[in-house]
């Protein structure tokens, strides 16, 4: 069993163009009582972000300038091709095509635009749990 304290330790990485839903999913997240938040509007410092901090948790928009979402999964799954890439694609284009296209190119959730305050949430934490079991499962392993 997890404590919340694994989960509110975890960190989480937020890549989304518009300041506005970053700064309203620092605050839903740290309101909630998670502590480690990083943050970018520039879809092209996500993989050396999650490269530096090792994030248990990406939310990611898809339509965003210079790299899209689709891109940016791409990248981070071919990091994590050993592992569990932890991505929640949180977006407006929350049509069929996109959502499985996203979900079939390495994303674990997904959620549309605009969102709802509690299932953010218990979709972070959702994805948080498994992220946090199988990096102790490969710990376990080695």
């Amino acid at each position: 069993m997890l404590t919340d304290r694994e989960i509110f330790e975890s960190t989480v990485l937020i890549v989304d163009d518009e300041l506005n839903n970053i700064e309203l999913l620092e605050q839903i997240l740290s309101q909630e009582g998670y502590s480690s938040l990083i943050s970018t509007k520039d879809s092209r410092m996500a993989q050396e972000l999650y490269v530096k901090h090792q994030p248990d948790l990406v939310i990611l928009d898809l339509m965003m300038p210079y790299l899209n979402g689709f891109e940016v999964i791409e990248r981070l799954s071919e990091i994590e091709k050993d592992s569990y890439a932890p991505i929640l694609v949180l977006t407006a284009q929350a049509d069929y095509d996109n959502r499985l296209r996203a979900l079939e190119g390495g994303a674990r959730d997904f959620l549309g635009k605009p969102f709802d305050y509690l299932e953010v949430l218990c979709r972070t934490r959702n994805i948080l749990e498994v992220r946090i079991l199988h990096k102790k499962l490969r710990s376990e392993e080695h």
